[in-house]
């Protein structure tokens, strides 16, 4: 029993110290302004030998970011701002070259750590997080807002079709006039499943005529 209180005793101080290291880490980054907090960061493996201008060209070098690298950025992006409930503007999401011209290290910027990363893309003209969140908005509204179906609608035509059926097979005429008479009969259709083999018969119920 002593064990146990001891080890219940050691298991609460590491989680209190625990919380302590981790309030006190956050208010430190809070306060240095580390962007990086609390943050989601996706990153592409291309641009090895790639450099950039100061006024905006880019030589993207051997390994460009390819079609395939761009398009399943974005369906992240989608992915997760559907996860989270955001949408993907500019105040959610951002390239490190938005973030570098934010803090100051941008390419307009002397600094020697200057980052540019998706300013801009080889698939298209303009502004690298502009096609980035355009793309994500697209998969979004493509995928993601529409994955669950109309069921009310599907439940409509259900419940319709199900009317009709019934109404069709219970009140179907069938017209038939032998040697000048005229006789009206009512057909009912009904079904006797037995192991999985459904078994039709017909009532024919004379309504007028000999």
């Amino acid at each position: 029993m002593e064990q146990l209180l001891n080890i219940i005793i050691l298991t609460s101080l590491e989680m209190v110290l625990y919380t302590l290291i981790t309030i006190i880490l956050t208010y430190i980054a809070v306060i240095l302004g580390i962007g990086n907090t609390g943050k989601i960061g996706i990153g592409l493996s291309c641009c090895a030998d790639a450099s950039v201008w100061k006024d905006g060209r880019v030589d993207f070098g051997t390994y460009p970011p390819t079609n395939e690298q761009v398009e399943t950025m974005a369906q992240v992006v989608a992915a997760i701002c559907k996860g989270k409930g955001w949408e993907p503007t500019v105040d959610r999401v951002k390239t490190h070259a938005e973030w570098a011209d934010i803090d100051g290290y941008g390419i307009h910027d002397d600094d020697p750590d200057m980052r540019w990363d998706l300013l801009k893309l080889p698939q298209e003209e303009g502004n690298g997080g502009d096609i980035i969140r355009g793309k994500a908005n697209w998969y979004l509204a493509r995928y993601y807002k529409k994955m669950t179906p109309p069921v009310l609608v599907i439940i409509a035509i259900a419940i319709i079709a199900t009317i009709w059926a019934y109404f069709y097979s219970h009140n179907q005429t069938i017209e038939d006039t032998p040697t000048g008479t005229s006789t009206s009969h009512t057909a009912t259709f009904k079904s006797v499943s037995k192991t999985n083999t459904t078994v039709g018969y017909v009532k024919k119920e004379v309504v007028n005529g000999v």
